[in-house]
């Protein structure tokens, strides 16, 4: 059964679109250039014993902990999901072996391989007991990492709404500390390399995913008991999942069988005066939809964990405030990538708007402006917050000038990302690997909107202008109507090809 699933899983994903192919491709290369740059850091020694065991097993703890929080985010497998098997008479335990062996095939879980290989790499110069004991380790994490990762996609079914509202709390949680730890990669493993916070060693080695590289090291040492302990760990965790496995699939698939029941009549009102014009009803409808739904309603706290995090850790581990005051630049950033794909994640939903005459301009600003209400007054208070609590006074006209630039870029970027590439989301309801790319894509996009304005800004702190530092405020201003304004423009002269 396990080859007729791994051939019909084949099968399937050859029959995706061209264009998605691309996307998924795209996503591949970036996830190997990735795996490529761990093996290189694992194959790096320390200069203080100890230090790049530390190093190895919190990078180990990114990819582990990504592939576990992607795989609740999206439900699971989207090509096989359980649901799909539901009415073929399999036992729980045989499903849960297949799922997991399945799983064990994509590519997805390759590329984690190629990374956790990571550990073998930094066994490499212990010796020959460190090695076999690296590569035991490697296995173990991988198993470890594709059964919890199926436990997590089977322990959230898409068709429970409450089970999904409660993820979307810890899905956000893992996948923002792991973006906030991708992004101070530099600074966190500098802050390894040296020993220097013995907190953290203390963390990254009591992970699971700390186990392999924590054995690696007492092998090389020649302590057999912490190493078998260590190995043995993750042998147990592994078992451990698997076990629990079967009745989380048993219960998904019988909450499957239920029909999901609506909220009736709601009780929520939204504020008259929106619903008085065309435009106003689609801000109504995109302000509820940000708090609704679970997809977005996680890229809101992912951005906020992570721009939050970027502008205090260095503040409060190092005393560097020099990021405070950008830490609202950051989340505008973060949220506008997030909002580039609204249309695609609407579905059908999209259908009354295509359907209904002179409906596009409407739904290309009341989406713009949706997403103004609830992305600018954060950016707004963090980075007039983050300036007066840094004491950088410098940093206002910095502060000034890339808000408002970044706000009205990323308005207009969003909206014909959206438009222009409308991605589907999976059978699931949840994000595709090629959503990741096209986010990836649109953080790039949306910082360079503040380009003018960042010239000009850097133009005055060379010179020592102060004036032709203020004067960045009126550049972004006008660059960034314009981009809104285009962005807009473009968007309703595609809509037609949604």
């Amino acid at each position: 059964m396990v080859g007729l699933l791994i051939r019909l899983r084949a099968d399937m994903a050859a029959h995706t679109p061209p264009r998605r192919r691309g996307w998924l491709l795209a996503a591949g290369v970036l996830g190997l250039l990735a795996a490529a740059s761990t093996l290189w850091l694992g194959a790096q020694g320390g200069a203080v014993p100890g230090a790049a065991t530390d190093t190895v097993a919190f990078v180990l703890a990114l990819w582990v902990a990504g592939q576990v929080g992607q795989a609740a985010l999206s439900g699971g497998d989207p090509v096989l999901p359980p649901e799909l098997l539901a009415l073929l008479p399999i036992p729980p335990r045989t499903l849960a072996a297949a799922l997991t062996l399945v799983t064990l095939r994509s590519p997805g879980t390759a590329i984690t391989a190629l990374a956790l290989g990571a550990v073998i790499g930094h066994a490499a110069g212990g010796g020959a007991p460190a090695v076999v004991v690296g590569i035991v380790g490697w296995a173990l994490t991988l198993a470890l990492t594709v059964a919890a990762a199926t436990l997590a996609g089977a322990s959230v079914a898409p068709t429970a709404r409450r089970g999904r509202d409660l993820a979307t709390g810890v899905v956000a949680l893992v996948l923002a500390a792991v973006a906030l730890a991708g992004t101070l990669l530099p600074l966190l493993a500098g802050v390894l390399g040296h020993r220097g916070s013995p907190v953290l060693t203390a963390v990254v080695r009591a992970l699971p995913s700390g186990w392999a590289p924590v054995a690696v090291d007492a092998a090389a040492r020649g302590d057999a008991t912490t190493a078998a302990l260590a190995l043995g760990g993750l042998a147990a965790a592994t078992v451990a999942a698997l076990a629990v496995l079967p009745a989380a699939l048993a219960r998904r698939i019988a909450g499957a069988a239920v029909p999901p029941r609506g909220s009736g009549h709601g009780r929520t009102r939204v504020a008259a005066p929106l619903l008085t014009s065309p435009t106003g009803a689609v801000v109504a409808k995109e302000l509820r939809l940000w708090v609704r739904d679970p997809l977005r309603l996680t890229c809101l706290l992912i951005a906020l964990l992570v721009s939050a995090g970027t502008a205090l850790l260095p503040a409060t581990t190092s005393g560097v405030a020099v990021l405070l005051p950008f830490g609202g630049l950051l989340w505008t950033v973060i949220t506008a990538a997030c909002a580039s794909n609204l249309h695609g994640q609407d579905g059908t939903m999209t259908w009354p708007t295509l359907l209904t005459p002179h409906s596009a301009g409407p739904d290309v600003r009341g989406r713009q402006l949706a997403w103004l209400v609830v992305s600018a007054p954060v950016a707004v208070v963090a980075g007039v917050a983050g300036t007066a609590a840094s004491g950088q006074s410098w940093a206002w006209p910095w502060v000034a000038a890339l808000t408002p630039a970044l706000l009205l870029g990323g308005a207009g970027v969003l909206i014909y990302a959206s438009v222009r590439i409308p991605l589907p989301l999976d059978a699931t309801g949840g994000p595709t690997p090629a959503f990741s790319v096209k986010v990836q894509v649109c953080l790039y996009a949306t910082a360079l909107t503040a380009a003018p304005a960042a010239v000009v800004l850097v133009l005055g702190t060379v010179t020592g202008d102060l004036p032709l530092d203020w004067a960045a405020v009126p550049v972004a201003l006008a660059v960034g109507t314009v981009l809104f304004l285009l962005g807009a423009l473009r968007a309703r002269e595609h809509y037609s090809a949604l």
